[in-house]
């Protein structure tokens, strides 16, 4: 392990060894033992995780906010611009199982739409057009209605 790999996972893992992965463990007290530096940098990180919880929180100030958010990003990240090429090949690219996973539901949805929509339109005993209607009525209307019987169903 080199010095600068230890002040990394120093920095990522704090200063307790024991609860770094073993294979990385293993090698930072390898290195421990060869380089006085990383003594002092587990010393100095061991002391800051020690003092740390004890120091009073201190919200940042608007225009440090405004600081850290205007650094700009060590490895910005390109995004081409997205035309009808781009869009066709990611939209070709996926199986063709998954553009036509809904398309059974959506007719299956459709032919039962148009069904009960047609048979809506079937005159209630009792009913006419120019009777006032309310929800109380028509709840009525529909419960009083005999039923055909199966039977002689066409």
């Amino acid at each position: 392990m080199t010095p600068s790999r230890f002040a990394d996972l120093l920095d990522r893992l704090g200063p307790c060894l024991d609860t770094w992965p073993d294979r990385e463990r293993d090698a930072a007290l390898a290195l421990l033992d060869s380089s006085e530096a990383a003594r002092r940098d587990l010393e100095a990180a061991t002391l800051l995780a020690d003092i740390l919880p004890d120091l009073p929180r201190v919200d940042a100030s608007p225009s440090l906010r405004s600081a850290v958010l205007a650094l700009p990003l060590e490895h910005p990240r390109m995004v081409a611009p997205r035309g009808l090429a781009a869009w066709l090949d990611s939209a070709f690219a996926v199986p063709w199982r998954q553009w036509t996973a809904g398309l059974g539901s959506a007719v299956a949805c459709g032919l039962v739409g148009f069904m009960l929509g047609y048979s809506g339109h079937a005159a209630i005993p009792g009913v006419t057009p120019d009777t006032e209607q309310t929800a109380d009525t028509a709840l009525v209307a529909v419960l009083t209605t005999d039923l055909p019987d199966l039977d002689s169903w066409p």
